[in-house]
């Protein structure tokens, strides 16, 4: 006999709390034997807990557990562009059919990153073993906290699960990222007498970051980066010995990788996301003759972190048509609305007329 919805709630929060419980940011720059050590059985731990509480659902939801012979030896993942995926069923109406999807796809999923971890080796790159353990905590957590939800949408049950789709956690990435751009780049290139002072409140600022909860979120690459340039900071600022060339060669890394950031607005769930508040925010302006109305300026804020002109009207609180038009006709260029097609909204011009 199958667990009760009930118990299988209380199943995925344990999950749940084993997951954040997996903290990888204290270990960058730590050994690859202390990594795999301390990490390796925490993620097969966690991941064999869920798998286990997943298989239950699907035998309460579907009936039987299907079998995965052979999944563990998949190259890619064995369910194309899962968090999407996984965020698309979400979105949908309740049902024990979209309940039992969702086990499904996670059931999948999670086995594969279970089989990555297995063959990981306390001699491997230790960003190496970093990325893979972040990859299976984040989709173990993001399995767990969508099948809750909807198990306890479907079963009228209350629940304090909060499932966290891509567009929102790449939202507040574009945020902190265009803070970080503008630190960077906001005074020009310093002089050599301002750039000790400049350096040091750059890396004031990415030690900040790191201490955030949202950098458990940020991409490893992007932590790699971040961690390496953290610590020729601090290095160079340490050091009794340091040159001006050095400090200026260290400056122009850290430009180059202001612009690396700016590339996040080209993830697909921030282009389509973009695309659609543009394209309704200009119909609005053509028609407006003072003001925008508010609903849409509550929509045009998901914009911040875009570009410095839209950041500059975001927090001057602006409100005048006339002063968006020409910032909303550059991102339309940008954007190429008009040129390609655009998925419909869920919110339609007319109601912001």
């Amino acid at each position: 006999m199958s667990p009760t919805p009930s118990l299988l709630l209380e199943a995925l929060a344990t999950t749940l709390d084993r997951v954040a419980a997996i903290d990888l940011v204290p270990l960058e720059g730590a050994t690859s034997e202390r990594i795999h050590a301390e990490v390796a059985p925490q993620v097969d731990a966690a991941l064999a807990s869920l798998l286990s509480t997943l298989g239950q659902v699907l035998d309460r939801y579907e009936g039987a557990s299907p079998t995965f012979d052979g999944i563990e030896d998949a190259g890619s993942s064995v369910v194309r562009d899962f968090e999407r995926g996984v965020d698309a069923l979400v979105d949908q109406l309740p049902s024990a059919g979209r309940v039992a999807d969702l086990a499904f796809m996670a059931n999948l999923e999670l086995r594969q990153r279970r089989a990555r971890v297995a063959t990981l080796s306390p001699t491997d790159d230790p960003w190496k073993l970093l990325a893979t353990f972040d990859s299976a905590r984040r989709r173990a957590r993001k399995s767990a906290t969508a099948v809750a939800t909807v198990l306890a949408e479907v079963e009228g049950l209350e629940h304090g699960f909060s499932h966290a789709s891509e567009l929102t956690q790449s939202l507040l990435v574009r945020v902190a990222y265009a803070k970080l751009r503008r630190q960077i780049e906001g005074d020009g290139e310093p002089t050599p007498d301002q750039l000790e002072t400049r350096l040091r409140h750059v890396g004031t600022h990415l030690v900040i970051l790191a201490g955030k909860t949202l950098y458990r979120e940020l991409r490893i690459e992007d932590r790699v980066q971040l961690q390496q340039l953290r610590t020729r900071i601090l290095e160079w600022l340490a050091d009794a010995e340091r040159t001006t060339g050095d400090g200026m060669h260290l400056w122009q890394d850290l430009t180059a990788f202001a612009s690396i950031l700016a590339l996040v607005n080209q993830r697909q769930e921030l282009l389509q996301h973009d695309a659609h508040i543009v394209k309704i925010a200009i119909g609005v302006c053509r028609k407006a003759t003072s003001s925008l109305p508010p609903p849409l300026l509550e929509r045009m804020a998901g914009l911040k972190g875009l570009t410095d002109e839209v950041d500059h009207l975001l927090e001057a609180k602006e409100t005048a048509a006339q002063a968006w038009r020409p910032v909303l006709d550059g991102l339309a260029q940008r954007l190429r609305i008009g040129s390609s097609p655009v998925p419909p909204s869920s919110w339609p011009e007319r109601a912001f007329s």
